[in-house]
């Protein structure tokens, strides 16, 4: 789907919640991750003065609007931070981080305290105020005040086994930010053809009740709120997806411009049925903001 390699996975849905599960996990899941996969390419590209940078951090309006469909949105990010108090000394944990662009977007507006985690960059980062570690959470240590999950627990084989990981890592009276691709409105359109269902990096889809439950499963974890959020990306990647376009180039990993192969006309139609999939509540990406308890 992504690189249009075109090779079949199987997925599984929960009879009782609707959340979708790989039938079998690949074996070597980092072939899947190639070099221009976008969390290794995407960088940081500063559109402010310095001063501004600081003024605009919370809501992020910084980052690039090509990242806004694949990290949380920014009235997302910018509630949650507000709610869990987020400061500049705050330390923070970004789970799946990839290449750090988020982390050194907060660095550069002034955060102090910024790591990151993740299984399938090249190597281990050490830089001033910010590490990302090659592994995975039970390699860590320590006691984070906020931890964010971006497009992450998706990826994960055990996702329960993922959030009491994440229960021990975030200090008692914190907050986690989960940004996730959901079962909703979008998988009843477009089924196998859904962008998010991206086989085989994403493991498991949740349903919002799926993942509210699995939330509550683990003692220490309170959910706190749930947010819905998705552009028309949702809606046109589904359709290329019919047209066997590949939606990323394999080798420069450009995503596919829909402006070559939808008109204007149908575009702005796909972003308005967008917001109303949010208004609705039936939009197929949702930010779960859960304290540790």
């Amino acid at each position: 789907m992504m690189f249009g390699s075109r090779e079949p996975f199987e997925y599984l849905q929960c009879a009782t919640c609707g959340s979708l599960s790989i039938a079998a996990v690949p074996a070597d899941l980092s072939r899947h991750y190639p070099a221009t996969y976008y969390s290794f390419t995407i960088e940081y590209r500063p559109r402010h003065g310095h001063l501004a940078r600081r003024l605009a951090v919370f809501a992020l309006l910084n980052i690039p609007r090509v990242f806004s469909a694949r990290l949380p949105s920014h009235m997302a990010l910018w509630r949650a931070m507000r709610t869990a108090s987020v400061g500049y000394s705050t330390r923070v944990l970004d789970v799946g981080c990839g290449n750090g662009a988020l982390l050194r977007t907060l660095r550069r507006a002034g955060f102090r305290d910024l790591n990151g985690v993740d299984p399938f960059v090249k190597d281990s980062v050490a830089e001033p105020n910010l590490t990302i570690t090659k592994g995975e959470l039970k390699d860590l240590d320590g006691a984070y005040a906020f931890v964010l999950m971006c497009d992450s627990l998706e990826h994960m084989p055990d996702p329960g086994a993922a959030l009491r990981e994440v229960a021990r890592l975030c200090a008692p009276g914190g907050h986690i930010l989960i940004s996730i691709p959901v079962v909703n409105r979008s998988w009843a359109e477009l089924g196998p053809d859904w962008v998010e269902l991206d086989p085989p990096r994403h493991l498991f889809i949740p349903s919002v009740a799926g993942l509210s439950g699995l939330i509550g499963s683990v003692p220490s974890l309170e959910l706190k709120e749930t947010m819905f959020d998705t552009t028309a990306l949702e809606i046109y990647d589904g359709a290329l997806t019919r047209k066997r376009v590949p939606l990323c180039d394999p080798v420069t990993g450009a995503d596919a411009d829909p402006n070559l192969y939808f008109s204007r006309e149908q575009l702005d139609a796909w972003s308005k049925k967008a917001r109303e999939y949010v208004s609705r509540e039936e939009s197929g990406r949702a930010h779960f903001l859960v304290q540790r308890v």
